[in-house]
C-alpha cells in the first residue's frame, strides 16, 4: 500500500518540478534525475516494468548529458536499469548495464580514495555484481559466473576485513 503512495506522489513531484523547472536553483535536472530513478525504481520493484525501464532510461540520459555528474547516482541507475531489463527478459541489456554499474562504482571510489589503487569495493559495485552472475547463469554461461562468484566473494572478504581492522585492508594486513 505504501508503493503506490509513494508513485502516486513522486508522479506529482516531478510534473510540479517540470512545470516550475525556473523556480528552482538546481535547475540542472539534478532533481528531475532523482524523481526518475526513484520513480523507475518503485515501478521495477512493482513489476510495472516497461514503465520503470524508461524512466530508469530518462534517469540515466540526464545523468550522462554534458556537464552533468551524478558521482555514485550512475552506478545506482545503471544497477536498476540492469534489474530492470533481466526481469524483462533482456538478458543482453542487462548484462551490460549491471557491468557498467560495477565499473561506474568501482571508478567512483577510485576517484574518491587517496590512492585510487587501493580502492575498495563497495556495496554498490558488489550487488550489480552479484545481479550480473544471476544474469550469466541465466544464459547458460556458468564459467563467468564462477569468475564473476569469486570476484564477489573476494570483494565481500575485502570489505569485511576493512570493516573489523577499521582502516584500509593494505595497512591493517601488515600486522601478522
Amino acid at each position: 500500500r505504501k508503493a503506490p503512495n509513494a508513485i502516486k506522489h513522486g508522479e506529482g513531484t516531478l510534473a510540479f518540478y517540470r512545470q516550475n523547472r525556473q523556480h528552482f536553483q538546481d535547475n540542472d535536472s539534478e532533481t528531475e534525475e532523482y524523481l526518475l530513478r526513484f520513480l523507475g525504481d518503485l515501478y521495477v520493484k512493482q513489476g510495472n516494468l516497461a514503465v520503470g525501464v524508461k524512466d530508469l532510461r530518462a534517469s540515466l540520459a540526464l545523468c550522462q548529458a554534458p556537464k552533468v555528474d551524478c558521482g555514485a547516482d550512475t552506478g545506482r541507475i545503471l544497477r536498476d536499469l540492469g534489474i530492470g531489463l533481466y526481469f524483462t527478459d533482456d538478458a543482453k541489456g542487462a548484462e551490460q548495464m549491471l557491468r557498467e554499474a560495477a565499473q561506474s562504482s568501482h571508478a567512483f571510489n577510485a576517484q574518491m580514495a587517496t590512492n585510487p589503487s587501493e580502492a575498495p569495493t563497495s556495496d554498490l559495485e558488489m550487488e550489480a555484481l552479484r545481479w550480473l552472475e544471476r544474469v550469466l547463469v541465466a544464459q547458460h554461461r556458468t564459467d563467468e559466473a564462477l569468475e564473476i562468484a569469486q570476484r564477489c566473494r573476494a570483494g565481500a572478504l575485502s570489505l569485511t576485513l576493512t570493516n573489523r581492522l577499521g582502516g584500509p585492508f593494505k595497512e591493517a594486513s601488515a600486522a601478522p
